[in-house]
This record gives C-alpha cells, structure tokens and sequence, in this order.
C-alpha cells in the first residue's frame, strides 16, 4: 500500500511539474503592441496571386515575398496562410479579401525538453524535464481565423504569424508592423 500511494504521489508531481514547465499551448493577451487585437471590421487581403506546391496546404511569407518553407527563418518574423483543401497538382490562389473572425495567440516550447529516467522505490519511470544549462525556445505565435468574402479561396482557414524567441525576452508575438513587413505587397492586415 505505501509503496503504490508513493508511486502515486510521485507521478502526481511529475504531471505537476509537466505543467508548471510550459508543456502544450496556452491563450495569451495583454496590451503592448505585441498583443494588438483587430476590431470586428479586420480583413486580410491578398494582392497577388498566390503559388501552392503539389501536396501543400501553405503559402509562407518573410521579408515581404513569399517563399518555399524551407527557405523561412522562424527565428524573425514570418506569416503563412492556411487552407483546408490539398491537392495532387499545383493550385494558383487568386487575391481576396477575408474577414477575420477570431484571433487567437498561442505559445509552445519547441526544444529543452528530454526524457529522463527516474528511478523511485525501484520500479522504473520516464518523465520528460527541463534540460540543463540554457532557456528553450518558444514559438510565438498569433492566429487568425479567417472567412471569405471576395474572391481568394473558399477554403482559407487562417493567416498564421510567428517567431522563435525565449521566455521573457521582448521579442515575442510579432507586431502589426512586422506582420506587415513579412507579408510585404503580397498581403496585408487591415485593422
């Protein structure tokens, strides 16, 4: 009986302390010009025509041009904008406007974590702790959902723009500003 109540209490603190380290994806708000919120009036419009690749859901924006996902930095800012519908051949999306209709702002740790073996009244257990000797990285990231209105594609989900950064530094979810610069004449966030 002491032996399972200790078990117990052990992997108790070990969910706890899961938690506490950040684990998954939280909602974040606040009132810097990292956390601008778009009125009920926000749209995004496409200028250009857009190019997706056999088998790509994605169109990836940085330094106002749209490129191939591997070629994005996450470290600075970046957009890409989500559809549902994939496809065999490649798919020209035509500009639109879109309606925001719900904006969400999100962070997850990307690296730091590895799994570490405890051992605890002899019977084995793997947890996954902070590694030592330096911050991890998180992903910044501010959605929003969007919903047709003039021509684009029917199947945009969202316009999605981030950046890696550390916990706490200034350098977190990305500004209006920046969101502009990465998108550059290809699109933009009206507000």
């Amino acid at each position: 009986m002491a032996t399972r109540t200790a078990l117990s209490i052990l992997l108790s603190a070990g969910l706890l302390a899961g938690c506490n380290v950040g684990l998954g994806v939280r909602l974040e708000g606040g009132s810097s010009p990292r956390h601008f919120l778009p009125g009920p009036d926000a749209r995004v419009v496409v200028n250009q025509a857009l190019r997706l690749e056999p088998r790509q859901l994605r169109a990836y924006f940085q330094g106002g041009r749209q490129l191939p996902q591997a070629q994005v930095n996450p470290h600075y800012p970046n957009c890409h904008l989500e559809f549902d519908r994939i496809g065999d051949v490649e798919r020209i999306i035509p500009p639109g406007r879109y309606a925001v209709v719900r904006t969400e702002r999100r962070h997850a740790p990307l690296a730091s974590l590895e799994p570490v073996r405890v051992a605890a009244l002899g019977l084995p257990l793997e947890m996954a702790m902070w590694q030592g000797g330096g911050s991890p990285t998180i992903n910044f990231e501010t959605r929003f959902h969007l919903k047709p209105l003039d021509g684009g594609a029917q199947d945009i989900r969202s316009l999605n723009c981030a950046q890696w950064g550390e916990p706490g530094s200034v350098d977190t979810y990305p500004t209006h500003e920046e969101i502009e610069r990465a998108l550059g004449a290809a699109a933009r966030l009206e507000l």
